[in-house]
């Protein structure tokens, strides 16, 4: 019979676990869109706002695997956003 100490440091373990493979996923969509948007021909510097912008909640699919093309219209749905309010702001 596990103590009750025990079992507290196994949630905690199982807890840290979750969080890290959390980050490591939300590190890996971020290197997979910036190397969309360089791909797109985004400039360097727009890159980090184009990211901010982009709904990546969805590119990651159910098998662990970044799906490529969800990325891809996330990234230019921001795009065509941007250029939509260009045109209208002139």
């Amino acid at each position: 019979m596990q103590s009750h100490g025990m079992q507290k440091q196994i949630t905690d373990a199982r807890a840290q676990l979750a969080a890290s493979q959390k980050a490591v996923q939300a590190a890996r969509v971020e290197s997979a869109a910036i190397m969309m948007a360089v791909s797109l021909g985004i400039e360097a510097k727009t890159i980090p706002y184009i990211l901010k912008m982009a709904d990546l909640s969805q590119v990651m699919g159910e098998d662990g695997n970044i799906n490529e093309e969800s990325l891809k219209t996330a990234v230019n749905k921001v795009l065509e956003d941007a250029m939509s309010c260009q045109k209208s702001a002139s």
